[in-house]
């Protein structure tokens, strides 16, 4: 096997070991701060909501992957997309766009986003000890009413 047939083999598995680690990352951060944000919101309003923030979060995940199945079709409506046909180059071009210049713009969109998310590690730990001091308190308060 030549050296450029082995590029042409190994690219398409290296694209698909980065697109997985980006997928998965999608897929579990959110979830890694639903707890972060559960705590935060008992320590401003006194109630724990964990069914709310989760059933939200599932929510979203269905609409955005609902918007971009849609928005994938289009794409590919409006540049020629035949199936079991030869793609011309502007089809070619929509699905490289498609699968490689969005996801990337989404990606580091996100990371920005990041940098402005208020719960840093010493301001959840605060949270923690606040919520924890709090709650042995009622439990004390309900341990001698009864």
């Amino acid at each position: 096997m030549k050296a450029e047939e082995a590029v042409e083999h190994l690219s398409p598995l290296v694209m698909s070991a980065l697109a997985g680690i980006g997928i998965s990352t999608a897929h579990v951060i959110p979830w890694a701060l639903v707890p972060e944000c559960v705590d935060y919101d008992e320590l401003k309003t006194g109630q724990r909501m964990e069914g709310m923030y989760t059933g939200f979060l599932s929510f979203l995940q269905k609409l955005a992957s609902s918007f971009a199945i849609l928005i994938t079709g289009w794409v590919l409506g409006l540049s020629g997309y035949k199936a079991g046909a030869e793609q011309t180059v502007r089809t070619l071009m929509s699905i490289r766009v498609l699968l490689g210049v969005v996801p990337c713009i989404m990606l580091f969109s996100s990371i920005i986003l990041a940098f402005f998310y208020p719960i840093t590690r010493k301001r959840f730990a605060e949270i923690r000890e606040e919520l924890d001091l709090k709650n042995s308190l009622s439990t004390r308060v309900l341990k001698e009413k009864s």
